[in-house]
């Protein structure tokens, strides 16, 4: 323990900052890096301390969040004393090509990717740089692609499209592209049932859930 804490101090004289998240886990990234890739950071960087559970709103706070916090801040800290790039989808990209049969694999790689949008999102979570918002953009087409989704994986299919909805930009062709993709994976039927769910539970829900994230979604699509 006492070695830890020497590290960080080390680290906070050259411009690192103490990450600190919601399980106890911490680890020392650099400032500006952080600034750079996670915009809403600024508004809770107070000094050489971050504490992320302070910045993911409640809606976010899922288990899967928790999950994928570590994997991400763990990618900083490497690219500050490594220089290695952050890969956002390292661990899900391993459960998508090593796993041992197809529902291990699919339940591991959509978990994670849901959970890392989540962490990233720019109303509730983190918010996301370009770079990290191109990882998000390659890595769905990727699972999209390597995956054989069918009406049977309705539910992570709507999971992939929700979490997606929470990152993606209107103003972005390709992400544009990639969202309509999605939407055209799920079965046709089950797209009516899931828009016909939607408005029905649009006004119980806040606006940073993810039901008003896939509504506007499909509103940038102009399906409603």
């Amino acid at each position: 323990m006492l070695s830890q804490q020497l590290e960080f101090e080390i680290a906070r004289q050259d411009g690192a900052v103490e990450v600190q998240l919601p399980q106890g886990l911490a680890y020392v990234c650099n400032r500006a890096d952080l600034l750079e890739h996670l915009p809403n950071v600024r508004h809770r960087l107070v000094g050489r301390v971050l504490r992320v559970g302070d910045l993911i709103a409640r809606p976010n706070r899922t288990a899967l969040v928790v999950d994928a916090l570590p994997h991400i801040f763990r990618g900083f800290e490497l690219h500050r004393t490594t220089g290695l790039k952050v890969d956002l989808f390292e661990r899900a990209r391993n459960h998508l090509h090593n796993g041992r049969n197809v529902d291990e694999f699919l339940v591991h790689a959509v978990n994670a990717f849901i959970g890392v949008c989540e962490a990233l999102d720019s109303e509730g979570g983190l918010g996301c740089s370009d770079d990290l918002l191109g990882q998000i953009d390659e890595f769905v087409v990727e699972l999209k692609e390597e995956a054989n989704f069918g009406p049977w994986n309705y539910r992570a299919l709507e999971g992939l499209f929700a979490a997606y909805s929470k990152v993606f930009r209107s103003n972005m062709p390709r992400h544009m592209y990639t969202l309509r993709a999605l939407w055209g994976t799920i079965d046709i039927k089950l797209r009516a049932r899931l828009m016909t769910e939607l408005g029905r539970e649009l006004d119980r829900h806040s606006q940073k859930s993810n039901i008003q994230a896939m509504y506007r979604a499909l509103s940038d699509m102009n399906m409603i």
